[in-house]
């Protein structure tokens, strides 16, 4: 008996489908019991995980904050993604969207170095988000983790819109010259969550289109960052290069051509 029970409680953290494996350092998330959360964070897991065979596997260490959720860039004792969440009890629209955001980091390979493009990274997550939502309320419609979840399905696609609606851009919203006359304050402050959600409403239906090459593509935006300052084309243009297939490249083509860049 003691060992079935031990199992049980064990199953919320089981790498069950393995594309990834997720572990709680906190205890204290208010109303929602320990297996929620994390039954939660591994069906958000689910929705981008799969789509990059080099984070098929990755494994993540979550725990409560009062600061804003985050990923750090140190790693966990196994190699875990370290990650904090400033949510608690049942308000699963929060856990999915601030968790998918920092799976979006890990997703394009997030490290220190230059931040002057780091604006274009927070939007990825972004719309990692967004997309993320979007499937999760498809899925817990068509196949939840619990019946009684069921009826939860549409508050996800209800949160992604009300986000959109509330931060919508200006009518005459054109990403291409937008981006040309904000470029140096997006580069000097990359986190504007906003901005950063008006430019992942243009990248979204990229990633709905062929989720599998984009999500993998993003593995390669950062293989070559370092300290040093890089224009945001130069940095378009080396993520083209670093990607390891024709279809990914094509895919940072159609990306820059949403900012009238053109890559060679």
């Amino acid at each position: 008996m003691k060992i079935l029970k031990a199992i049980h409680l064990l199953l919320p953290l089981l790498n069950i489908d393995s594309y990834c494996a997720i572990e709680l350092k906190s205890k204290n998330w208010g109303l929602a019991t320990e297996r929620e959360v994390s039954c939660v964070l591994e069906q958000s897991a689910k929705q981008l995980l799969p789509y990059s065979e080099r984070f098929k596997n990755a494994r993540f260490l979550v725990e409560r904050s009062d600061n804003g959720p985050i990923v750090l860039y140190h790693r966990g004792p196994k190699g875990e993604y370290l990650v904090r969440l400033d949510t608690k009890d049942r308000y699963w629209c929060q856990y999915a969207f601030q968790f998918s955001h920092e799976i979006g980091h890990v997703l394009c390979g997030y490290k220190q170095g230059n931040q002057q493009n780091l604006w274009f990274e927070e939007s990825l997550c972004e719309t990692a988000s967004l997309f993320t939502l979007e499937k999760l309320s498809e899925a817990w419609r068509r196949d939840p983790p619990f019946e009684t979840w069921r009826a939860y399905a549409p508050q996800f696609i209800d949160y992604q819109r009300k986000r959109l609606k509330d931060l919508q851009p200006p009518g005459n919203f054109q990403l291409a010259s937008w981006w040309r006359e904000n470029k140096n304050t997006l580069s000097s402050s990359p986190i504007l969550r906003k901005e950063n959600l008006w430019v992942a409403t243009r990248l979204l239906p990229l990633f709905q289109k062929d989720p599998k090459t984009g999500w993998s593509a993003c593995a390669y935006l950062n293989q070559t960052k370092t300290a040093s300052e890089r224009s945001f084309r130069r940095y378009l243009v080396d993520w083209s290069t670093s990607c390891s297939s024709a279809k990914e490249k094509n895919f940072v083509k159609r990306v820059a051509q949403l900012f009238e860049i053109s890559i060679p």
